[in-house]
């Protein structure tokens, strides 16, 4: 059976897989037309699913920066006045403690709420191994300090963050946060030990550098081809270098990351993941009660396919059930993502 078949409306449900419709929440204009890029819109899922999920009442959630989040603190606030729900929330930036005070949310920090239930924030890139790049928005340190806070932590982006490996999609390099006065050893230590080349980042609207939050610079590395497995090491690495306040680097971090794709949303945890080396054929599978049960590294590489431009076929094929957004449940209607190893 092909991959287009397999992904067939009418032929999921004979395999045990299931639709589950959400409300897609989409612009229209009065024409009818969608109003909002793709793009965005995929954005706006994956926030919106990480908030229905990641937050409940009578807790503390930390609140991250940049474009994606904008959605996540705007279905926050929808949550809030439908379920009256009392949430406190910790920012990670100037950018997200404005967009908490403008929604009318209740701001709180790490001094009266060091442990928070969940954090949901944003990444410029994310590998296989949930590996992230952080940073492009300068507010890398406070971002990891509110990540640090939580068992928790979400990431939530639209589907062109998700790479095998880093550096793959994402080509302005690793923040990293450096003391003023140490930039310039900083980067030559980081270069020679590293190769690449680490830039100060300059400002646009102002002369001279950027100035994070904390008033430090901020130097983006471009690195050379690294082995996937030394991020962590990398990681400890450079945080040693005296003058380094933090890095963009975030590894074993990660709980759950949602990847928006147009109508449709994929979710990874953190687990073993094993490589499948064809998608051509179902008929080597167990089927048990009309349910086939499809090994995780068979769900891994379906999602892989799916972002190689096969998800455009499963478009035109569900484009009947109205913009909902269906979510993929294997064997007896439960995810395979919870059946795999943490």
């Amino acid at each position: 059976m092909s991959l287009a078949t397999f992904f067939h409306a009418d032929v999921l449900p004979r395999y045990g897989v299931t639709f589950y419709p959400l409300e897609s929440r989409l612009l229209h204009s009065s024409s009818g037309k969608l109003r909002m890029d793709p793009l965005e819109n995929a954005k706006k899922i994956a926030a919106y699913k990480a908030v229905d999920e990641y937050v409940h009442n009578n807790s503390a959630i930390g609140i991250g920066s940049g474009s994606t989040i904008v959605y996540a603190v705007q279905r926050l606030a929808e949550r809030v006045v439908e379920e009256e729900l009392n949430v406190i929330c910790v920012p990670t930036s100037f950018q997200s403690r404005q967009l908490i005070l403008d929604n009318h949310l209740t701001l709180g920090d790490l001094e009266t709420h060091p442990h928070l239930y969940s954090a949901i924030d944003g990444a410029d890139e994310v590998d296989k191994d949930l590996n992230l790049i952080k940073g492009g928005g300068g507010c890398l340190l406070q971002e990891k300090v509110v990540a640090s806070c939580t068992n928790r932590f979400v990431v939530i982006a639209d589907y062109t963050k998700d790479s095998v490996k880093l550096g793959e999609k994402y080509k302005k390099g690793i923040p990293i946060e450096v003391v003023p006065m140490a930039y310039v050893p900083v980067k030559r230590k980081i270069e020679d030990t590293y190769r690449g080349t680490a830039k100060i980042r300059m400002a646009i609207a102002k002369a001279g550098p950027v100035i994070t939050d904390n008033g430090n610079f901020i130097l983006d590395w471009h690195f050379p081809d690294v082995d996937p497995n030394s991020w962590k090491r990398i990681n400890m690495e450079l945080s040693s270098i005296p003058g380094v306040v933090e890095t963009g680097l975030f590894t074993d971090m990660a709980e759950t990351v949602f990847f928006g794709c147009g109508r449709f949303v994929s979710e990874e945890r953190r687990m073993k993941k094993k490589g499948f080396s064809t998608l051509q054929d179902l008929s080597d599978f167990e089927v048990t009660n009309n349910n086939v049960q499809l090994p995780v590294s068979l769900y891994r590489a379906l999602l892989d396919a799916a972002k190689q431009n096969v998800w455009k076929v499963m478009d035109r094929e569900v484009y009947d059930y109205r913009q909902q957004i269906p979510r993929i449940y294997l064997s007896d209607q439960m995810p395979v993502r919870n059946t795999m190893e943490s």
